[in-house]
């Protein structure tokens, strides 16, 4: 049977001091990910809150463009009921 050569205590230190610096590495990964994630996930949501206010002002502008349409089509339709009335009277 076959001895395994004892690791030395150096070489394990040194093992485990990589381990522990790639371990902090990936951590600073991880943490530079997780603060891109959040920061594409606010400008999305500032995307989409822009996309709601134009949606807004659009409705607002048709309100506004029926608002100036009402009188438009009472005048229209006195001038047309004017119309008949003076048919009326000739006949």
């Amino acid at each position: 049977m076959k001895k395994k050569p004892k690791a030395t205590s150096s070489s394990i230190a040194s093992e485990f001091e990589s381990l522990t610096l790639l371990r902090q590495e990936q951590m600073a990964n991880d943490a530079l990910l997780w603060q891109e994630q959040m920061a594409n996930e606010k400008q999305y949501k500032v995307m989409q809150l822009d996309i709601e206010e134009c949606k807004f002002k659009v409705e607002e502008q048709k309100m506004d463009m029926l608002k100036q349409e009402l009188p438009i089509k009472i005048e229209k339709l006195k001038a047309e009921d004017e119309k008949e009335q003076l048919h009326m009277d000739k006949e």
